[in-house]
């Protein structure tokens, strides 16, 4: 579930973004933890009726679906006390770069872990920028502010190497490495330590990708006056709504690593897969009478099974088909996470936001993963219940634009246009305004004297030509040429003198 940051609803301790720049912000996610979960549930855990979930040895695993380099990392923790709680060693706030191996001991990427305990003082912070690389930690913060009653703010930030820890606004610690990246956030605890009872309550995760974009500071003030004749064509008969069911769905099984599973009533994902990747769910569609601009594009399902939703991506690769995909022979699954499910409760219907993997004129595969140990499944295409099969609703344009509207428009605007981007660009405006003025009006006498006397010459102007010329031309326009040239030589010599 991705949506871009409107301006002040990212409002809480942007120190890094202040140093960096104003940046294009992209919410990977944005959980509040009210009873469900975005992410994917690994072990134990409790979401309280007044909101937020508590760990009791589990975890709560959030793909970002790709590395990100530059972005933050936020949360709200409540319940814990330091000293009272005898905390000694908790991780409940971490990310890794590598999926699976969540230990700083054997990382073998980028990770950053805020750990919590009477040990710590209260905190101790640790980041690294790759495993064997130079690691960091320090233990921080102050126990009086943290047993301040009520949500606290906790946030990571990072960007260009650089790492910061930031806890209710102000910046516990700092460090600067040759690189940075994190893609899996755990919640809860990560695989070396377990979690305290009673353990914190974490609400509202918020992890954000900058995704970059320029940003201009500068100042325009644009006059224009502007004479507009559009004619356009607009009637929505070009919009086609269609529903596909999927041509092959299937999903792949770690246990069974030659069986086939096309021919079941259900597919389903996760489960306690090898290295944590459990069952992979398959599908696939035919679009190769879909044309023009994709307007929207989702997966219905219908779970048939409770757990962990599983996260969607687009697959490259359409070559198998769920008579003969098994987990041996499974197509290799890549990409970003288009959508993410958390729990999912048997006979309720669920849509996978697939519109930004969706390409008309081909077939298209999509793949369901989990690392929820807790699976879970939905009906098939073969399910006897027609009203439970999958299928893809997408809408598409075909075709080009075809409203018939006549504006004419005379504007004249004056636009003060200031941009908020700290602009490191040159603007090199060009003027566009083709000056091509008709008064091409030359007075062939070229009379540069600087004496005080009367030009006897009676100048005549053709204002089309340019020139002051006798009907016949001859002998006195010589004469006059050579008067002309002499007079130039005399107002050189005398300005050189």
């Amino acid at each position: 579930m991705r949506r871009s940051c409107t301006a002040g609803s990212c409002v809480v301790g942007m120190l890094l973004l202040a140093s960096i720049g104003a940046r294009a912000e992209t919410v990977v996610f944005d959980d509040p933890l009210d009873q469900s979960t975005l992410g994917q549930e690994n072990g134990g855990g409790d979401f309280l009726p007044d909101g937020g979930w508590r760990s009791t040895g589990g975890q709560i695993i959030y793909d970002a679906g790709a590395p990100i380099a530059s972005g933050y990392f936020e949360a709200k923790m409540r319940g814990f006390t330091a000293p009272a709680q005898g905390i000694d060693k908790s991780h409940p706030l971490s990310a890794w770069e590598i999926e699976g191996d969540y230990s700083h001991h054997t990382q073998n990427g980028s990770f950053w872990n805020w750990r919590i305990g009477t040990g710590y003082h209260p905190f101790k912070v640790l980041a690294a920028p790759e495993g064997g690389g130079t690691r960091e930690e320090a233990r921080v913060g102050s126990e009086a502010a943290v047993n301040q009653p009520g949500d606290h703010h906790y946030r990571v930030e990072w960007s260009n190497g650089t790492i910061r820890f930031v806890f209710n606004g102000n910046v516990l610690r700092e460090w600067a490495f040759h690189r940075f990246q994190a893609q899996y956030f755990l919640l809860g605890r990560d695989d070396q330590y377990g979690i305290a009872n009673p353990a914190p309550i974490i609400s509202d995760v918020r992890i954000v990708d900058l995704a970059g974009g320029d940003a201009d500071t500068d100042t325009d003030t644009d006059t224009d006056t502007d004479t507009d004749t559009d004619t356009d064509t607009d009637t929505d008969t070009n919009v086609v709504h269609r529903n596909l069911t999927p041509i092959d769905d299937t999903f792949a099984h770690y246990n069974e690593p030659d069986a086939a599973h096309g021919a079941l009533d259900n597919f389903q994902v996760g489960g306690n897969g090898a290295g944590g990747e459990g069952r992979t769910i398959y599908l696939k569609f035919d679009l190769r009478d879909v044309s023009g601009s994709i307007e929207s594009a989702r997966i219905h399902v219908r779970a048939t099974n409770a757990g962990g939703g599983g996260g969607i991506r687009a697959v490259d690769s359409n070559a198998w088909d769920e008579d003969t995909l098994t987990w041996n022979s499974r197509p290799a699954v890549g990409g970003i996470v288009l959508e993410q499910f958390g729990r999912v409760d048997i006979g309720k219907d669920y849509a996978w936001d697939v519109e930004n993997g969706v390409v008309g004129g081909d077939f298209r595969s999509f793949a369901v993963t989990s690392t929820d140990t807790d699976g879970a499944a939905y009906a098939s295409k073969e399910n006897g219940n027609a009203g439970a099969r999958p299928y893809l609703e997408i809408v598409y344009r075909a075709g080009g634009d075809s409203d018939t509207d006549s504006d004419t428009d005379s504007d004249t605007d004056s636009d003060a246009d200031t941009d908020s981007d700290a602009d490191t660009d040159t603007d090199a405006d060009t003027d566009t305004d083709a000056d091509t003025d008709s008064d091409a009006d030359t007075d062939s006498d070229a009379d540069t004297d600087s004496d005080s006397g009367t030009d006897s010459d009676a100048d005549s102007d053709s204002d089309g030509g340019g020139c002051d010329c006798a009907a016949g031309g001859g002998t006195g326009d010589a004469i006059d040429a050579l008067m002309l040239v002499a007079l130039a030589l005399l107002l050189h010599s005398r300005r050189r003198r």
